[in-house]
């Protein structure tokens, strides 16, 4: 990767989106080994590069590479800074694909649990909801990506204390594992615990227990020990 990223900068006139592109996979290959600090350097060079840019394919590329900083950030604990990175995401995002693209509820997503993180839920609960109900139109109620949107829901509705709310969407979750959500997704385990716990706070422990234990039989087979 770094080889790639050193021939296209030797190159005169080269591409800034080939560059970018090159710098993003260099940078995802070093976060997968944890180091943060220097993967976000190199995505923001990208950014960088993505915003001189005045090629449409480049600039269809800068939501990926803004969200990819700010989940970095986010890791990092700098919530504030990771919101601010995703608002320029969506507002691209939105001028070049529409409010209607399937990267578009992804990015509503993935802000919404950063909102969370900064402690305002009822903005964050309405980010989410808005992305299901474009990730409901893009990719239908049983695509992987729409239910980890609802799986999202759940989860912020559990913690507000709407456990009833939360039944109903860690639900259609549930019903889901091993038809439009494979088994391995993290999504699937998360969904059964979530399940069980709430269940567990409205007294049906018996219920609970069995998706607890489902979740965790989940979990051993396909995370290490």
């Amino acid at each position: 990767a770094r080889k790639m990223v050193a021939m296209q900068r030797a190159v005169p006139d080269a591409s800034l989106g080939e560059i970018a592109t090159s710098l993003d996979n260099l940078a995802r290959t070093i976060e997968q080994q944890g180091r943060l600090d220097e993967s976000m350097a190199l995505h923001l060079e990208s950014i960088e590069l993505r915003r001189r840019s005045t090629d449409s394919s480049t600039l269809e590329a800068l939501p990926y590479t803004l969200n990819a900083l700010a989940v970095s950030y986010q890791y990092k604990g700098n919530f504030a800074k990771a919101e601010t990175l995703l608002a320029e995401a969506l507002d691209v995002e939105r001028r070049v694909h529409g409010p209607e693209s399937v990267n578009y509820g992804e990015l509503l997503r993935a802000r919404a649990s950063i909102i969370v993180d900064l402690g305002r839920p009822d903005a964050a609960d309405s980010a989410v909801m808005q992305s299901i109900a474009v990730l409901r139109r893009g990719v239908g109620p049983t695509h992987p990506s729409y239910l980890r949107s609802v799986f999202l829901a759940a989860e912020m509705r559990y913690n507000r204390g709407d456990v009833a709310a939360s039944v109903d969407l860690a639900r259609e979750v549930v019903t889901q594992i091993g038809n439009g959500l494979p088994e391995a997704n993290p999504a699937a385990a998360q969904a059964l615990l979530l399940l069980g716990q709430a269940y567990d706070s409205l007294g049906q422990h018996a219920r609970a227990d069995s998706l607890l234990r489902r979740g965790m039989r989940v979990r051993k087979t396909y995370l290490p020990a």
